[in-house]
C-alpha cells in the first residue's frame, strides 16, 4: 500500500511542477490535435496529460476523457460493430468517428508512429 501512496505523491509533485512551469509559459494557446479536425486543446494542458500518462495506452485513454463528454460516451460503442462473442445483442451506435479517429492520430503521431497521408484526408469536408 506504501508503494502505491509513494507513486501517487510522486505523481502530484509532478503534476504541481508542472503546472508551475507551465503558468510561466507565454505560448499557452489553443492548438488543434490534427490539421482539419477542430479539435483543440489548451497546449498546457496536453503536454500535463502527456507527462502524467506511463505509455501510450494510458495517454490515449486520459486524452479520450479529456475529448469526450460524458454524455457522448454512455450507450455507445468505440467503433459501433457487432461483438463477436454476443451476436445475438445488437450493436451500440458508434462514438464521434472524426473525434475517435483525431484521438488515436494523435496518439499515434506523438509517440513516433507513421500515419499515411490517407488517414488525415477524412477530416477534410
Amino acid at each position: 500500500m506504501e508503494k502505491l501512496q509513494d507513486k501517487y505523491n510522486n505523481l502530484r509533485k509532478k503534476y504541481r511542477k508542472l503546472r508551475k512551469e507551465h503558468k510561466n509559459c507565454s505560448s499557452d494557446n489553443a492548438v488543434e490535435l490534427l490539421e482539419g479536425s477542430g479539435i483543440k486543446l489548451v497546449r498546457s494542458e496536453l503536454t500535463a496529460l502527456q507527462t502524467m500518462s506511463a505509455s501510450m495506452t494510458i495517454f490515449a485513454r486520459n486524452l479520450f476523457r479529456r475529448v469526450f463528454n460524458p454524455e457522448d460516451i454512455i450507450g455507445h460503442s468505440l467503433t459501433g460493430r457487432r461483438s463477436t462473442s454476443l451476436q445475438c445483442h445488437t450493436p451500440l451506435p458508434p462514438v464521434d468517428p472524426i473525434k475517435r479517429d483525431t484521438v488515436i492520430e494523435f496518439c499515434l503521431k506523438t509517440y513516433g508512429f507513421e500515419i499515411g497521408s490517407v488517414s488525415s484526408k477524412k477530416f477534410l469536408r
